[in-house]
Formats: C-alpha cells, structure tokens, sequence
C-alpha cells in the first residue's frame, strides 16, 4: 500500500556445506524446509528453486522462489500461504557479518501479484566455517565431486578423506530442524480446506 512497515524475524541457517580443493565453499540446491521465527507466527519457506547470478569478492546474487506458509504459534493453524521471488544482493559488511537487500515479489494462490517490496536482511556469523559431509542420507561431498567433474573441473575435487569429520553442535540442530520443518508441513491444520499451493 506504500507505506513502509518495520517489523523483525530470526532464523539460524547453514551457508556452505563443501569446499574445493582450492578452499572455495560450495552450497547445495536447497530443498529443505526453514523456519522464520516472528513474533505471534512461524513462516515455513518451502524452496521451489534458487539460482546465484554471480559471485564475486564483493557481492553475490541471487534469485530465490519459495512457497511461504504462516502458522500461528499459540493454535498452531495456518494464517496465510503464498508464493514469493526474491532478486537479493548479499555484500559483506565486516569480518562475520555480512547484509542482503531483496526485492520482493508476492503472489496469491492464483497467481497473481499482491505485493512488491524491499527487504533487508543481516547476517551474522555464529560459527567458522566447518564442511558438511553427509547427513539423512545425502552425501555431499561426493555430490560436490560428481558436479566438479561432470563440470570437466576434476583439479577442484578434494583430495582429503572426510569420513572422521563430525557436525557441530549448532550445525546438527539447524539440520535436525529442516528435517522436524520438512515433516511438519505434511500435518499442519488448517482452518478452510487445504488450499492448492502454487508451483
């Protein structure tokens, strides 16, 4: 409607599960669900594709679409579903931290476009940077090294054995909770028949 709104949200997340053989981190497509904590509700965001543009020393970017569920957290019924793109510039801001500005498209059920907006977001390091090899059944490193050379990349495999490596303790509770968040999207109530969410 414009006029600028101001409210906060908190999430902890993993950014980087691999690293070459050349010390460049790798991030995975993102299928997981995630959770953002607001103050009377949880949004669940559902990945339905992301995309980096271009990344560089100074700044990457990045395309997004999610489908974005709001639950009340008293009742625990959903307040709202939709769907979201997000165009976002990340740029660090000093050691650890670092700030991503988006612009927002939103859409109904139908389709069609309700909302345009900018949002800021930033983000905080909580711990340093430590590869995920393998968790429930997905195994990341040999992920990494299947793309790398099927990408003709093969110098870019690392070479170390990572079968001794174990997760930390922050980095098992952010994965635990994708995984709670994932099957909690399947038994969710809702208040009106369960709506056709968009592709």
């Amino acid at each position: 409607m414009g006029i600028p709104v101001s409210y906060q949200t908190r999430t902890n997340f993993i950014s980087g599960y691999q690293a070459d053989a050349k010390g460049q981190v790798w991030q995975p497509i993102n299928s997981k669900v995630t959770r953002v904590d607001a103050s009377s509700h949880y949004e669940y965001q559902i990945p339905q594709g992301d995309e980096v543009f271009t990344v560089d020393e100074s700044s990457s970017r990045r395309f997004t679409r999610t489908t974005r569920v709001r639950v009340e957290k008293e009742s625990g019924l959903i307040l709202d579903s939709f769907q979201q793109e997000d165009i976002s510039v990340t740029q660090p801001l000093e050691d650890g931290k670092c700030v991503a500005k988006a612009r927002c498209r939103v859409f109904n059920m139908k389709g069609k476009k309700i909302a345009e907006q900018d949002i800021v977001v930033y983000h905080q390091r909580l711990e340093e940077f430590k590869p995920i090899d393998e968790f429930a059944g997905e195994d990341y490193a040999k992920g990494l090294a299947n793309y790398l050379i099927a990408e003709g990349k093969p110098e870019l495999v690392p070479q170390a054995p990572h079968d001794s490596r174990k997760l930390s303790e922050l980095q098992l509770e952010i994965l635990n909770q994708q995984e709670e968040n994932s099957a909690l999207m399947k038994t969710i109530k809702s208040t009106r028949p369960s709506p056709n969410l968009p592709d």
